[in-house]
C-alpha cells in the first residue's frame, strides 16, 4: 500500500482516480480495469483482486496502444462525418460509381436531379438513368 501511495497514485493525472484506487486497496474491495492516465500520451489499467484469504492483489496494465489506437478511430469517425455532410450538402449531384457503372452513393441533390429516392438508386447501374437518346455513346 505504501508503495502505491508514494510511487504509483503521484503519477495519476486524475486526484479522484488515484483515491479511488487507494480506497479500494485499503479497504480490500476489488475494483476492475480503473484506466489512469500517468502521462500525456500513457494510460494503465489498475484492478483490485481479492482472494479469500483477505489480501488485495494490484494487476497493472500499460493499455497505452489501445487508448492511442481509440483515439486514432475517433478522430477517424470524425473524418467521415464531416465528409458525409460535405457529400451530403453539395450543391451538386455526386454519383460514386463502381468500374462497371453501379451506384455505389449518391448525395441529395444527385437523387433530387434523377427525381428518385436515393436508396432506390443505389446498387443500379448508371445507364438506367441515362436518357434512351444518350445511350447510344455508351460503350
Amino acid at each position: 500500500m505504501a508503495l502505491v501511495r508514494t510511487h504509483l497514485a503521484p503519477l495519476i493525472d486524475d486526484v479522484e482516480t488515484a483515491g479511488r484506487l487507494l480506497e479500494a486497496l485499503r479497504d480490500r474491495e476489488p475494483l476492475s480495469g480503473l484506466e489512469c492516465r500517468i502521462a500525456p500520451d500513457r494510460w494503465m489499467a489498475c484492478s483490485v483482486r481479492v482472494p479469500g484469504d483477505g489480501t488485495a492483489l494490484l494487476l497493472v496494465s500499460d493499455i497505452s496502444a489501445r487508448k492511442k489506437s481509440e483515439q486514432r478511430c475517433r478522430r477517424l469517425e470524425a473524418e467521415q462525418r464531416h465528409y458525409r455532410e460535405l457529400f451530403d450538402l453539395a450543391p451538386d449531384g455526386y454519383f460514386v460509381c463502381d468500374p462497371e457503372g453501379t451506384i455505389l452513393d449518391v448525395n441529395r441533390a444527385g437523387a433530387l436531379l434523377l427525381a428518385k429516392d436515393r436508396r432506390n438508386l443505389i446498387g443500379t447501374p448508371g445507364t438506367d438513368h441515362i436518357a434512351p437518346r444518350g445511350q447510344e455513346c455508351l460503350p
